[in-house]
């Protein structure tokens, strides 16, 4: 389960900006929109809301980046998407994400120059932290789960992750039954399993308009809004009334009229 994701020094974000799920006060209304994993009570999903360029859609799109980067095991990639709008800049990219998997509540936190991995760690948040392994430009360091197992190797590349390196080196297959292993396995998982939408504003209207048509594609989009904790559960398809005015601006804002510029929709209607 997602707990909660900071990020800095990337895109607009050149200080700390966190992301948190966690529940702040005990729900007393809404109760079913409240999760418990690991001892940890999160909202089943958020919104996000400002003004235009406030940074809504980078926030996604740095979540993204990080996803990216982990599948490619290749920090390289994210390159060039540090923080170039202050006075001091800085090279080093820094994320943290926090998350529950069976059981466990864990912490993973990466900085990158865009060249090298600068930091990386992960960590289990209990009574006492545990930590699976530190990283610097120094090399790896292992927590004492790892460290009494002597089959993990320290060696990795300047630009991979470790904890992709683990997984790559056969993990799965050779170390199945050590506490340290079914640990770290878990969070492997439940980390490189979730699924980002990207924020892309350059979707044709026209085609969206087609695509709407098509009963695949509405049955897709039901079952997306379903299943994806938007906290929408009786969803279905209403045809608008032809003399309704809200029907006449979405048939004009959906055709080649209408236009899109730097994220703002410009549109008229008649009358």
């Amino acid at each position: 389960m997602f707990v909660n994701y900071t990020v800095s020094n990337v895109l607009s974000f050149g200080h700390p900006v966190t992301l948190n799920m966690m529940e702040e006060r005990r729900t007393s209304r809404h109760k079913d929109h409240v999760v418990e994993s690991a001892g940890i009570r999160c909202l089943r999903g958020a919104v996000v809301y400002g003004p235009n360029a406030s940074g809504k859609s980078n926030l996604v799109s740095s979540m993204l980046l990080l996803k990216r980067a982990i599948d490619a095991d290749d920090c390289s990639l994210l390159d060039g998407n540090q923080f170039s709008l202050g006075d001091t800049k800085s090279p080093v990219m820094s994320w943290e994400v926090a998350f529950t998997s069976a059981d466990d509540f864990f912490v993973f936190r990466f900085k990158t120059d865009g060249k090298i991995v600068v930091e990386e760690s992960l960590r289990i948040l209990e009574d006492d932290e545990i930590v699976f392994y530190e990283r610097d430009r120094d090399g790896v360091r292992l927590g004492r789960l790892l460290e009494e197992d002597p089959w993990f190797d320290v060696k990795v590349r300047a630009s991979s992750f470790y904890l992709r390196k683990v997984f790559a080196d056969g993990l799965y297959e050779r170390k199945k039954n050590t506490r340290a292993s079914r640990k770290l396995m878990a969070a492997i998982d439940a980390l490189t399993s979730i699924e980002i939408l990207p924020p892309d504003s350059n979707v044709k209207a026209e085609s969206l308009a087609r695509n709407l048509k098509v009963d695949d594609f509405k049955k897709f989009l039901v079952r997306l809004m379903q299943t994806a904790d938007v906290g929408i559960t009786d969803i279905k398809w209403v045809p608008i009334p032809p003399h309704s005015r809200i029907a006449e601006m979405a048939k004009y804002f959906l055709s080649e009229k209408a236009l899109e510029t730097d994220g703002v929709k410009f549109f008229r209607t008649r009358g």
